[in-house]
């Protein structure tokens, strides 16, 4: 029972209300979590005394705050006491879980549990509120589920999921999952057999180096440079005994339509030409395909955020060669391109959007499963989107789009809401635009399309970090400040994934001075993984870098390879019978000048034929003359005698 001391006093001067009460915040719940009071107002949000511990079956009682003229009392509460600041902006603080904690909501609440998720009750909704949905829920959940069924049983990528009748299940744990173990088994002696007819000899299998690209970001230009490379590989024989192709942005533009292509090197470079001269602009049915999409959103609840629209205009030009099909495409059907051991394996990246996130919380999307290593949880890709509570799903939502995937990595190159949406507008039904319309005017008008949003697949598990957020928000990783090559996945972090040999593939805007490959070993030195020394002088002006630690085996070899012209080997190959062709097309092309005043720049999504393959052939030529290719299997070779040596082979 709460008790009132009040003594009103009227301070106009000062701008407060001094009344004196008493709050009682019970805790039935086997949850603990932290909260404190904050005077808010349009702009920023101020804390009124300490953060309290509402501990597992307890009450607390605390002093309410003053009234104060033109701010708003309210009380906001999170299972980390360091998210709950003194001071805060607006945006910072709408991160963070709150309710109003005015008078007209009394001095009574109550934790409890909905969908997972800590709530704190006031008594109007404990009593009234609260009871009334429950009693009308049986009638409007009727109503509701009605209107999913006409939805559902309209969508072709309901009818055609295949695992529509299936519960997915969380994975906790930052062990490598059995699907990519079982992968590992088959590509590993894959691997081991070419690398072997590489060599000229058998190498023993435990000897085996874990190769991964690193593929950069930097938008078409990203995407292209990197069909180039894939090309030179090709020939050199490289792809046949990579592991993993990671890719950030473009790099993963680049990467997830040579997988889901299924294409030879060179073929799908010849139709990503075609494809990067096609405009962004939608005709025809692919607005209605756009349409259908969003609207399987809806039909399961599932938040449509302007990535959508973004990844929805990327689709139709990625996977044209769809058809009808281009927006069902996903990322789990690579899971059959790699099941036989004969492709790597991809891995795509984004990084934590929330206000409150750190820098560097990094997530994995891979054909089998997407999570984060500092959250130490998985979900099966195909389930990613879905509705989770305590680690099971609790609808049965086909898996989200790969466009959207794709607008989600590379989402800091997308126009603003207006251009896109000015695209798309006339072929949405009515009711996608009024909803689509009814995201706030400011949000949609000024902010680019950077954050894509699902429902949090780890709600109500005690090991996330995150379990009473609702919803991720998910954002390009390349707008980590200068961090453009998504190297922690391959980083040792997981110690099964770690990486023997790692080639960096940079396409970035900026290359002076080696500035990614710095981000990187900095990353790689404050989180204690091995790295091996890197000297950095002309770095940028060289086709090819290798580094090595010839004392400690554990110590990868990193080869950096930057978007430059080595004009002396142009020079060298010029005439030659097999290079001299590609070697006079980019004769005297500077890659520099291109980005800074020509079709280069990280924002051109609209290259001819021509300027494609220019750009291409310049990261091919790069791989694979003669003289950089002998440097990189005389690299590969140096690493498995190392290897050899230090694994008793």
């Amino acid at each position: 029972m709460h008790y009132i001391r009040c003594g009103v006093l009227l301070l106009l001067a000062y701008g407060s209300i001094q009344c004196e009460t008493e709050v009682l915040i019970e805790n039935p719940t086997p949850r603990g979590l932290w909260g404190a009071t904050y005077y808010t107002s349009i702009s920023k949000a101020e804390r009124f005394g300490e953060p309290i511990f509402i501990g597992p079956d307890s009450e607390v009682r605390f002093p309410h705050p003053p009234l104060k003229l033109l701010v708003t009392r309210s009380f906001a509460y999170d299972i980390d006491k360091n998210q709950l600041k003194p001071h805060m902006t607006s945006k910072e603080y709408s991160a963070l879980t709150s309710i109003l904690f005015g008078t007209l909501q009394g001095n009574n609440f109550r934790v409890g549990l909905k969908d997972g998720r800590t709530k704190i009750y006031n008594w109007r909704e404990l009593n009234i509120t609260k009871p009334f949905r429950e009693a009308v829920a049986p009638i409007t959940g009727a109503i509701k589920e009605t209107i999913q069924d006409w939805r559902i049983g309209k969508s072709k990528a309901v009818e055609t999921n295949p695992h529509k009748d299936r519960v997915a299940k969380i994975r906790i744990g930052n062990e490598l999952s059995p699907n990519e173990n079982e992968y590992l088994k088959k590509r590993k002696a894959y691997v081991h057999t070419n690398l072997s007819t590489m060599l000229g000899r058998t190498i023993p299998a435990n000897a085996t180096p874990v190769i991964a690209y690193v593929f950069s970001g930097g938008g078409y230009r990203a995407m292209l440079w990197g069909s180039g490379a894939l090309v030179g590989f090709e020939t050199i024989g490289l792809n046949a005994i990579t592991t993993y192709c990671v890719g950030l942005s473009g790099g993963a533009w680049c990467l997830g339509q040579w997988f889901t292509s299924g294409l030879a090197p060179r073929q799908f470079r010849d139709q990503l030409y075609q494809k990067a001269g096609m405009s962004l602009r939608p005709v025809g049915g692919q607005i209605t395909l756009m349409n259908d999409a969003f609207s399987t959103k809806r039909a399961f609840d599932q938040p449509i955020t302007l990535v959508d629209l973004w990844g929805g205009l990327l689709a139709n030009v990625f996977f044209g060669d769809k058809g009808d099909d281009r927006q069902m495409v996903h990322m789990s059907d690579q899971v059959q391109r790699i099941a036989n051991g004969t492709w790597p394996m991809p891995i795509y990246t984004a990084i934590r959007a929330e206000w409150a996130a750190e820098a560097d919380c990094w997530y994995e999307f891979t054909p089998f499963e997407i999570g984060a290593t500092w959250m130490n949880i998985w979900v099966p890709t195909w389930a990613f989107g879905r509705k989770f509570v305590n680690g099971s799903s609790v609808d049965f939502a086909p898996e989200q789009s790969f466009g959207y995937l794709m607008g989600i990595f590379g989402s800091a190159f997308a126009a603003q809401f207006k251009q896109i949406y000015s695209e798309i507008k006339s072929g949405l039904s009515e009711s996608m635009q009024k909803f689509i319309e009814s995201i706030p005017s400011q949000k949609t008008a000024e902010s680019r399309l950077s954050q894509g949003e699902v429902f949090n697949f780890s709600v109500g598990l005690n090991q996330s970090p995150l379990r009473e957020l609702k919803m991720l928000n998910f954002v390009d990783a390349g707008t980590w400040p200068g961090f453009n090559l998504p190297y922690q996945p391959v980083s040792g972090e997981r110690r099964a994934r770690k990486a023997d040999i790692l080639i960096f593939v940079d396409a970035s805007g900026t290359i002076a001075d080696g500035v990614g490959l710095r981000h990187v070993e900095h990353y790689a030195r404050s989180h204690n993984l091995k790295f091996p020394p890197i000297d950095y002088a002309g770095i940028e002006n060289q086709a090819v870098s290798i580094f090595k630690d010839e004392s400690n085996p554990d110590v990868p070899m990193v080869i950096y390879m930057p978007r430059v012209v080595d004009q002396a080997l142009v020079m060298h190959y010029k005439n030659d019978p097999q290079f001299g062709r590609i070697a006079r097309n980019i004769e005297q092309f500077d890659v520099e000048k291109c980005i800074k005043q020509d079709y280069c720049r990280t924002t051109n999504f609209n290259y001819s034929s021509a300027d494609a393959a220019r750009l291409s052939e310049v990261a091919e030529f790069s791989v694979s003359n003669p003289i950089i290719a002998n440097k990189l299997k005389q690299a590969v070779a140096w690493k498995t005698e190392q290897l050899i040596q230090a694994r008793g082979g």
